[in-house]
């Protein structure tokens, strides 16, 4: 039982190594909540690419390193952080 037990723990360190660690922007409100900035392209049915940004607990895949160019965040009255355009 012992020696099945190291595998899985080796096998688990592995794959940890395997990732790719990328720094995300993160935003901790007022209430110590930690928030990270993502971003998403859609395009409009007039054919032009809109760019969405928005903020999310956990790092979800679109998750961003800095904030854009242009604009600066803020925090609402009820401690969600939102982009405003500077």
């Amino acid at each position: 039982m012992g020696l099945s037990y190291r595998l899985v723990l080796e096998n688990s360190a592995s794959s940890f190594a395997k990732k790719e660690v990328r720094m995300a922007f993160s935003y901790t409100n007022k209430r110590g909540v930690t928030y990270f900035l993502h971003s998403k392209s859609t395009t409009l049915k007039s054919g032009k690419i809109q760019t969405l940004y928005f903020f999310a607990k956990e790092k979800k895949a679109g998750v961003l390193e800095a904030v854009p160019a242009g604009y600066k965040v803020i925090e609402t009255p009820n401690g969600l952080p939102v982009l405003k355009k500077t």
